[in-house]
């Protein structure tokens, strides 16, 4: 009797370990990279430990940063103020949210921030995660209460399989966040005249 009850302990460690690696499907090791093509004078891509570069990811933050959802009254998206049209800024002066509010600054572009450690126009955010935050919580551009989004989130028809499958859970601010900021990660501009005459283009 006393080898099977000394046994019973361990079938259970190795039971549970064994239950572990079975829900760990979606963990950053095991997701796709996301590759992206970095020239070769450019320096390496700073990316945060804790929100590794993943292809779905990136692509849940593209869904998200083109989606009017984030809004309060889902009109206006990320994209409405940062054009891919026109660099990923804004063709006016400054940029409307709404219900037609008017902004005080204009919309700066959102290519290669990746590099940045300070966003806005005052640097008052460190990280692009922090600063996907405050668009949608101000009251002249998206005008949302996160709580309200993150309902919203859970509510639609396909966004919440889509968290659970990138994050291996439900829609929250954090994994929205860090959902937008690896998609503007990944905007690199490197066909500049500059760019082309460094990669011998005189």
């Amino acid at each position: 009797m006393k080898p099977i009850k000394y046994l019973i302990p361990l079938i259970c460690v190795v039971a549970l370990m064994l239950g572990n690696f079975g829900c760990d499907n979606e963990s950053p090791e095991m997701a796709e990279r996301y590759e992206i093509n970095i020239p070769d004078h450019f320096p390496d891509l700073p990316i945060p430990a804790d929100n590794p570069l993943t292809v779905d990811k990136v692509e849940l933050g593209k869904q998200l940063f083109f989606d009017p959802i984030l809004s309060k009254d889902n009109t206006v998206s990320c994209a409405s103020c940062h054009n891919p049209d026109f660099a990923f800024t804004d063709f006016s002066r400054v940029s409307r949210g709404v219900e037609g509010a008017t902004g005080e600054r204009y919309s700066p572009a959102v290519i290669n921030l990746a590099y940045s450690n300070s966003f806005f126009w005052d640097g008052s955010n460190p990280s692009l995660e922090e600063q996907a935050i405050n668009p949608i919580i101000n009251q002249l551009e998206m005008a949302s209460d996160l709580a309200d989004v993150i309902q919203k989130l859970e509510n639609h028809p396909t966004y919440p399989q889509e968290f659970q499958k990138v994050f291996d859970g439900p829609p929250t601010t954090d994994r929205l966040v860090k959902a937008i900021a690896s998609y503007e990660r990944t905007l690199i501009s490197a066909n500049s005249p500059y760019d082309k005459y460094v990669q011998g283009d005189e």
